[in-house]
């Protein structure tokens, strides 16, 4: 159940109000990953960026994940140049080595219930 992969925008992104109910996952590589990308805005200014907020996930049974049960965080794939042309260095390893990230899109009121 992911979620995610909003970078930055002069417009705003985001990606609010999103329920994930009655799931069950055997062997994820991540079973709950919520994600936003790095990057920057033309003004780098609050209001400019982006946000992932009030999103629920209950009634989740995890079975032997592989990588993470939970992982919320930086985007750990390195994604192509967009934006601008901008692309980080990637996350794959976080939180083992640093990842670049930035306070431009938030991550807010996550709900994990009955997990």
């Amino acid at each position: 159940m992911t979620i995610g992969s909003v970078s930055p925008s002069d417009d705003f992104t985001c990606i609010r109000n999103v329920q994930f109910l009655n799931h069950k996952f055997y062997h994820p590589f991540k079973a709950v990953y919520v994600k936003n990308n790095p990057g920057i805005t033309t003004s780098m200014l609050p209001g400019s960026g982006g946000e992932i907020s009030n999103i629920l996930y209950d009634n989740l049974e995890i079975f032997s994940p592989i990588w993470w049960a939970i992982y919320i965080g930086p985007q750990q794939q390195k994604q192509p140049a967009t934006h601008g042309g901008y692309a980080g260095p990637g996350c794959l390893l976080y939180p083992l080595t640093p990842c670049e990230t930035h306070n431009l899109v938030s991550i807010d009121d996550i709900t994990l219930r009955n997990i």
